[in-house]
């Protein structure tokens, strides 16, 4: 059986800025942003014309990876 393995393609598969990727963790702040790049816990970014974007598919990996947290 043959193994079958996503392409993501810049139309599949988008950049997202600082400010969505903090939306998209819950709201975090700059700080926490750049403190969890800093201890490892987000990959690097993408840098284009001095700013700095994520893939999506790295987000939601990282979101589907995240303990549940109690409210």
């Amino acid at each position: 059986m043959a193994k079958h393995t996503i392409s993501y393609t810049p139309a599949t598969d988008p950049l997202l800025s600082a400010n969505e990727v903090r939306r998209e963790l819950g709201g975090i702040t700059r700080v926490t942003l750049w403190r969890w790049r800093q201890e490892g816990l987000l990959p690097e970014p993408v840098a284009l014309r001095g700013r700095l974007y994520w893939r999506a598919s790295v987000i939601e990996a990282l979101k589907g990876d995240a303990p549940e947290v109690e409210a």
